[in-house]
């Protein structure tokens, strides 16, 4: 019972891991621009992976995965979904593109 509970341990916290690399860098791109919520969800899954602090160092630890690898792996998932993202583009003032009467 001791080896199962810790495989099942260990797979909570790589899918605590998986789900920072999900919210940091999606696989795919949004079909609508993120909500405020869930910007803050990205940043904040960013900010832990790339920081790798002790929380982090300790998460992987309990993952049984080497930290300077997901950290790796972090820097190239959020490179590639911020290729993917499109470009942000300055807000449309109706003023300014309004044709005069």
């Amino acid at each position: 019972m001791t080896h199962r509970r810790a495989t099942g341990e260990t797979a909570l916290w790589r899918a605590v891991v998986a789900q920072a690399l999900h919210d940091a860098a999606p696989r795919r791109r949004p079909s609508r621009p993120l909500s405020a919520e869930r910007a803050r969800a990205r940043d904040a899954a960013r900010r832990w992976l790339l920081e790798a602090g002790r929380d982090f160092r300790r998460v992987c630890d309990l993952a049984g995965l080497d930290a300077s690898a997901v950290r790796a792996e972090a820097v190239e998932a959020i490179r590639a979904a911020d290729e993917r993202m499109p470009p942000i583009a300055p807000p449309r003032c109706s003023m300014l593109t309004a044709t005069a009467a």
